[in-house]
């Protein structure tokens, strides 16, 4: 990033670029963090507000994923340990 700096790209462009990439990467973490950077220094910045919205919804649904594969694996952990202790 400092290389883009260097050439005249505004530092707000850069990370926006980056957390954009991050998004499209499944790095949704790592675009969070650089959408709140933008944020702090221009908390008016649409796209990057835009962009966040979409980063918190796919961060709640992965999470929700999750959740429901966690219960699917605690579910089937319990039937085989009940189907054992039947036995």
């Amino acid at each position: 990033m400092q290389d883009l700096l260097l050439t005249g790209y505004s530092r707000i462009d850069c990370l926006y670029y980056i957390a954009m990439a991050d998004y499209k990467l499944d790095n949704a973490l790592e675009a969070r963090k650089n959408l709140e950077s933008i944020l702090r220094v221009d908390p008016n910045c649409r796209p990057a507000k835009i962009l966040l919205q979409s980063v918190d919804d796919k961060i709640s649904k992965d999470g929700w994923v999750g959740v429901g594969l966690a219960g699917l694996g605690i579910a089937a952990v319990a039937g085989v340990l009940s189907a054992f202790a039947r036995k």
